[in-house]
């Protein structure tokens, strides 16, 4: 069961990270459409922004709000939730 787990968790992992690169990717196609359409790039950085900002200012206000004490971001393989 618990290799089973330990899969399962390592495909969870693979599957956020297709889709963290695909948004990205996405984001990244929308600014040469604006690019391409004659938006400014101030404009650009509006649309990026409510992309990426907003969320960020979010988990800064839960985090200042003391609902989030600490964050990691560490390469590598993803621990399984029963490694301490």
């Amino acid at each position: 069961m618990g290799e089973a787990c330990g899969s399962l968790i390592l495909e969870n992992e693979l599957l956020h990270l297709q889709i963290s690169e695909q948004r990205d990717s996405i984001l990244s196609q929308r600014v040469e459409i604006l690019k391409i359409a004659g938006f400014s790039d101030d404009e650009i950085r509006l649309v990026v922004w409510s992309q990426i900002g907003v969320p960020l200012a979010e988990l800064g206000r839960h985090q200042d709000a003391k609902l989030i004490e600490s964050a990691e971001v560490t390469p590598g393989e993803p621990k399984s939730p029963d490694t301490p």
